[in-house]
């Protein structure tokens, strides 16, 4: 039997992407467990069964303080735990109880089917402006035409409607995804998969669901390079739209996310 215990707030971001994978886990798992869907720095509550956490935030990727709970089998966090100070920035930190999971798409966020090729908008960013994003926003504003989209913004969640910023990605060819303001890593990453975009986007750390994906990195130097490249060749960008949908079907979706829990407790 399957006890679900859902203790994120209602108004999480991630609040849908969560419910859509706890529905995925119940219907997939016939093993006693208690699955916990909690923010990370909240105190887990009693249970059942021994406790598998899916954890939501933590963006200093640091490894939740639930790993010293003899009750707690596993923990499935956003926000892969990185080594503070390291060398890199980049460097995993592992514990034997911690897996990583993307963090998916907001609440809300949806694409509406249209062929890259004919897309209106050559790129898009809409985000919030941050010292992280500094030189991204110089190379950025070297590139905006008439056929882009570059909105700025201050503070966390300020911009665009989901309603709107769903249509926008699901009408831009390429979409330009700078680190968080705080983290390497950021939903518009994986709202730029689902529609189906070229994702250009700063350095990501290690994990299974960043590795070998169909994107570009780039420090944002050679930016101007990679759009007329892009943009001067058709088939590229029908090859890059086909596998964002594909990774994000295979790597991001809630059912790939909860493959991946199921594969990872059995």
């Amino acid at each position: 039997m399957i006890e679900i215990i859902d203790i994120t707030p209602d108004n999480n971001l991630e609040k849908k992407y969560f419910e859509d994978i706890c529905e995925e886990l119940r219907i997939t798992l016939d093993k006693d467990w208690s699955f916990i869907f909690q923010n990370y720095g909240d105190p887990t509550p009693n249970s059942t069964h021994r406790k598998i956490i899916v954890m939501n935030a933590g963006e200093n990727h640091k490894i939740p303080k639930q790993v010293n709970d003899d009750s707690v089998e596993m923990i499935f966090k956003q926000y892969i735990p990185l080594k503070v100070n390291s060398p890199s920035g980049f460097e995993n930190d592992y514990h034997p109880k911690v897996r990583s999971i993307p963090l998916g798409d907001k609440a809300g966020f949806f694409y509406k089917e249209k062929h890259i090729n004919d897309r209106t908008h050559d790129y898009a960013f809409v985000g919030q402006l941050s010292p992280s994003r500094v030189n991204f926003a110089n190379y950025v504003n070297s590139i905006h035409n008439e056929s882009s989209v570059i909105e700025w913004y201050r503070g966390f969640d300020n911009g665009q409607s989901v309603e709107k910023y769903s249509e926008l990605m699901s009408d831009t060819k390429i979409a330009l995804c700078p680190e968080g303001t705080s983290s390497p890593e950021t939903f518009r990453y994986f709202e730029a998969m689902k529609a189906g975009c070229v994702v250009v986007t700063s350095p990501k750390p290690s994990s299974w669901f960043y590795d070998g994906a169909p994107h570009i990195e780039t420090d944002w130097t050679n930016l101007p390079q990679i759009a007329d490249n892009l943009l001067s060749n058709p088939s590229a960008l029908e090859d890059y739209h086909k596998k964002s949908l594909a990774w994000w079907d295979s790597r991001i979706s809630p059912l790939a996310v909860a493959q991946y829990i199921k594969g990872e407790i059995s």
